[in-house]
């Protein structure tokens, strides 16, 4: 291993919030019994928590009106085996919530695992960058920015609804009909090309365990659907009842 090689691939970071009377048991928890539980985890390579002190939240560049609330950052780096210790950090936790081992006088405003992109120090520091994380440290500083792709996944629904009303329901389009449905699945594809978010999440992105159902997927694919299918109805409807009587129906069934 190069010493300027961290011995973890991951860093599982949380940002919470505790209110003002539970700050003293939320450090002896966390110091005294939750932080030395995870290094039973074989994956476990270091853990720390720091604390936003208000002359810290004074200097602050930017800040955020969620994570701004957070007074404490918490890090574990993760190294092999990656997945199964991500796995048993998640039942660990359930594990002591259920016999009564967990601070439940916390919010995490935000909490998940991203890839280690590098490690570096400044040239005044004799040490190597791979070892900085055992280093003591006055503190650190944190950025956080939103890398994830600009997809609009709910705008995906029309393209949802007329690949499953064609797919499922049979519709029957004939050539110039199928060339335009093929024209417009394909402009939706190229402008909202929504598998940059799946490859996204998948990449470790985002908060979370770094992977998993953007939330935006299983609204778009129910819309979708929903469209689709009160297509469906509607053409089957036009076909077995007279126009005024299936409009009245209509009229009746949503305007309430």
């Amino acid at each position: 291993m190069s010493p300027s090689t961290l011995r973890a691939s991951v860093g599982f970071f949380s940002f919470t919030e505790v209110p003002p009377s539970a700050d003293r048991s939320y450090n002896e928890w966390h110091q005294l019994d939750h932080l030395p539980e995870q290094y039973a985890l074989p994956g476990i390579a270091h853990g720390e928590r720091w604390v936003a002190s208000p002359d810290c939240v004074a200097a602050r560049l930017v800040d955020d009106d969620l994570l701004g609330r957070a007074q404490y950052t918490t890090l574990y780096l993760i190294g092999d085996p990656v997945e199964p210790t991500i796995d048993a950090f998640g039942a660990l936790a359930g594990e002591l919530r259920a016999v009564g081992r967990f601070h439940e006088e916390r919010t995490a405003h935000m909490a998940g695992g991203w890839r280690v992109a590098s490690a570096a120090t400044s040239p005044r520091l004799p040490v190597s960058p791979g070892v900085i994380p055992w280093r003591p440290a006055a503190g650190v500083f944190v950025l956080v920015e939103d890398d994830r792709p600009d997809v609009d996944l709910p705008s995906s629904a029309p393209l949802l609804a007329v690949a499953i009303g064609v797919g499922l329901f049979g519709e029957q389009l004939g050539v110039t009909g199928s060339l335009g449905v093929v024209a417009l699945l394909a402009g939706f594809l190229v402008l909202q090309q929504p598998w940059r978010a799946l490859r996204w999440r998948a990449g470790g992105g985002g908060s979370g365990s770094g992977a998993g159902l953007d939330p935006a997927i299983p609204f778009a694919l129910a819309t979708g659907v929903t469209i689709a299918t009160y297509s469906a109805i509607d053409r089957l409807g036009t076909r077995l009842i007279d126009p005024l009587p299936y409009a009245a129906i209509l009229w009746v069934t949503t305007s309430a």
